[in-house]
């Protein structure tokens, strides 16, 4: 999986327009394009801005509809992965836009990442379960971090 990282925390629809700029370069096409088959395209890591707000959620799933848009646009078939909102820790974006997201995708090649770190992790160990967005795909659990000490997080 490759994944660009200049908008990480980032909430700016300009970070996320660089950031299609750079995968649809026509470089970055051709050889997204010879290793398709091999290939998953995380759009951008932890872009997005605040989910706690429905406005914050709405922003995201807007600005990610324009940018499957364009890399499909462009001519990249690759399946495609989405950071949730809130520096990849917000599963409600996820859960409440996900089947939005996947079906504005005319390949609907779409997963969806969600990052636990330390508010996030300790949520969904008290609730007992990974959120799973209403797009009937498997997702993507990645960034498993904690504020626990290492070896302490029992019960995954």
């Amino acid at each position: 999986m490759v994944e660009q990282h200049d908008g990480t925390c980032e909430g700016a629809a300009e970070s996320l327009e660089f950031i299609i700029d750079v995968w649809t370069d026509p470089q970055n096409v051709a050889w997204l394009n010879e290793f398709e088959e091999y290939v998953i395209l995380n759009i951008a890591n932890e872009w997005g801005p605040s989910e706690r707000n429905q406005s914050g959620r709405q922003y995201w799933r807007d600005a990610y509809k324009e940018a499957v848009t364009c890399i499909r646009d462009a001519g990249i078939n690759n399946m495609l992965v989405i950071d949730s909102p809130d520096y990849g820790q917000g599963p409600r974006g996820m859960e409440v836009y996900g089947r939005e997201l996947l079906d504005h995708d005319p390949q609907h090649n779409i997963v969806f990442s969600i990052h636990m770190y330390g508010r996030t992790m300790n949520f969904w160990l008290r609730m007992r379960r990974i959120p799973i967005p209403t797009n009937g795909r498997l997702n993507i659990v990645a960034n498993i971090s904690s504020t626990r000490s290492p070896g302490t997080m029992t019960g995954i």
